[in-house]
């Protein structure tokens, strides 16, 4: 049995699946590194009976039971882009998890509260993660938690398990009506970026790739972002080499997500880091974020990415449009990045997948404009991926802004930026040339029409990668067969089956590998 347990899922992406979610994991070797018994109870809303099957991880000595919300997200039918993305935005801007309704939210609590009850009275359920602000502007949705954790959890997770375990009240502020546990910290504001040890107990699969923290927080100051900007918090890196090797070790893991919000951020980190990967003794593979800036300017940190195991890449270009860009905070001239995306594909096409996030809606761009570079992607070939999403500008709440949530510049103060209106939801707003109905509608045109004139194979996500990797799928694989448009059915169903197979021995592992057992003591 087990102290603490973690719930958390990635559903976006349906029966094919993805992969494990790092901050858990985190926050898991914190507890145990503090003596507290912990258990990740990951892809949970996967899973058949699944209060029958936590059942099997709790009893008397539990005394937390945490839900982490990052990824937690509606369903989406992989292949209908446009009912896919209006379904996610209409659950994400409702304020609702995986959850069809809030009263299916609420059953679903009231279910863990009733199990909680029965075997593990002492235990509290804390929800956090990044969509855990959402609880304040709709407090109803906290009905049956009882504390909210917001920003950085690694210490105040720690400090009120072990206040629960000692019989007392953690530390608490209410928020809009909610308690919240007060430890609150941005990640750029934290002091070092802990390891993480993964665990046999935690049922990681032979050759599972893994995400692994590479660095918290982003040096750069983009006016639509909510990260952490203008600081970066960068594990040591003979840290990060040695949880490479233990994992290859345990694990024969060789293939990685890299955690980092921007792993390219200038040339001493590519080079550094890279250099150090490649005096491993074993050659890895990863997915990672990645931005123009550095890349355009250095072009020798690309290539070192690549040959260090760079294989799927998220570039963050949001817009083609010279003015827009750079006051949104890309300054690289649009000429120049689109000279350095077909460079880079014609070099490294064949072993390193790229894709371009684009955002419609950003103040000073009209629709001419998204249209332009839809057209310019069309004709060249310089991503294997695209994705067009429309802005969204969160709801501003003055008392959480640099504590827990570092507010988008464009939310912080909106006039600054031209908007005309912003109301109570990310989806309210409207400035000169659009509103987000019209970018909303735009961003479907432009993800159909990439679709419709480029086709896609399966593979049409970075984050895909490093899971299919789990699956068993070769890096020769991904590159051949799931690029092929016309492969993509006939694979669909391949891998949805390899990856009902992975979930089932996971969850029977993470049971065989947690047995019931004694309630333990720790130091207190």
């Amino acid at each position: 049995m087990a102290q603490v347990v973690i719930l958390s899922d990635l559903v976006s992406y349906g029966e094919l699946g993805a992969g494990r979610y790092m901050a858990p994991y985190v926050l898991a070797s914190q507890l145990e590194a503090n003596g507290f018994s912990t258990v990740v109870v990951d892809f949970f809303t996967k899973k058949e009976n699944f209060f029958e099957y936590l059942s099997h991880f709790i009893d008397q000595s539990t005394l937390l039971v945490g839900i982490s919300t990052t990824f937690l997200s509606p369903f989406c039918r992989f292949f209908d882009v446009k009912a896919s993305r209006q379904v996610a935005f209409n659950n994400y801007q409702s304020g609702f998890l995986w959850a069809n309704s809030e009263e299916e939210w609420l059953n679903w609590l009231h279910s863990l509260r009733s199990l909680l009850s029965q075997k593990a009275p002492r235990a509290k359920i804390v929800v956090g993660g990044t969509k855990a602000t959402k609880f304040l502007a709709k407090s109803e949705l906290s009905k049956g938690i009882d504390y909210l954790a917001l920003g950085a959890g690694d210490a105040s997770i720690v400090s009120t398990t072990r206040a629960i375990f000692n019989g007392t009240e953690p530390v608490t502020k209410l928020l809009y009506g909610v308690p919240t546990l007060a430890e609150a910290v941005l990640k750029n504001q934290m002091s070092h970026c802990p390891t993480t040890i993964y665990q046999s107990k935690w049922a990681i699969q032979e050759r599972e790739s893994l995400p692994i923290e590479i660095s918290r927080g982003c040096i750069f100051n983009c006016k639509f972002c909510y990260y952490e900007r203008k600081n970066s918090v960068r594990k040591n890196v003979s840290v990060l080499m040695e949880e490479f090797q233990r994992n290859y070790d345990l694990f024969g893991t060789t293939s990685y997500s890299f955690t980092d919000d921007c792993f390219n951020d200038s040339r001493e980190k590519v080079e550094t880091i890279c250099g150090a990967i490649l005096k491993l003794p074993f050659k890895i593979d990863f997915t990672s974020y990645a931005r123009v800036d550095v890349a355009v300017k250095f072009p020798h940190t690309a290539d070192l990415m690549v040959e260090a195991g760079a294989s799927s890449l998220f570039w963050g270009l949001e817009s083609f449009h010279p003015e827009a860009a750079r006051k949104a905070g890309k300054g690289t001239p649009p000429d120049r990045v689109k000279e350095f995306l077909v460079t880079f594909k014609k070099k490294h096409g064949h072993q390193c997948f790229g894709s371009g996030s684009f955002i419609t809606g950003l103040p000073g761009e009209p629709e001419s404009s998204v249209l332009d570079t839809l057209d310019w992607l069309t004709h060249h070939d310089a991503l294997h991926a695209v994705a067009f999403s429309p802005l969204l500008l969160s709801p501003y709440f003055e008392s959480l802004d640099k504590t827990v949530v570092d507010f988008a510049d464009y939310a912080r103060n909106p006039s600054q930026y031209g908007f005309t209106h912003v109301g109570s939801t990310s989806t309210e707003w409207a400035h000169q040339l659009m509103n987000f109905k019209q970018a909303d509608e735009l961003a479907d045109f432009c993800a159909n029409r990439w679709l419709a004139t480029k086709g896609a194979g399966l593979f049409n996500s970075p984050w895909q990668y490093y899971h299919f990797r789990s699956l068993g799928y070769s890096k020769e694989d991904l590159f051949s067969r799931f690029l092929d448009n016309n492969l993509k059915f006939e694979l669909a169903n391949e891998v949805a089956g390899r990856n009902s197979e992975y979930l089932e021995k996971y969850w029977a592992d993470l049971t065989h590998l947690n047995p019931p057992s004694a309630e333990r003591q720790i130091v207190s």
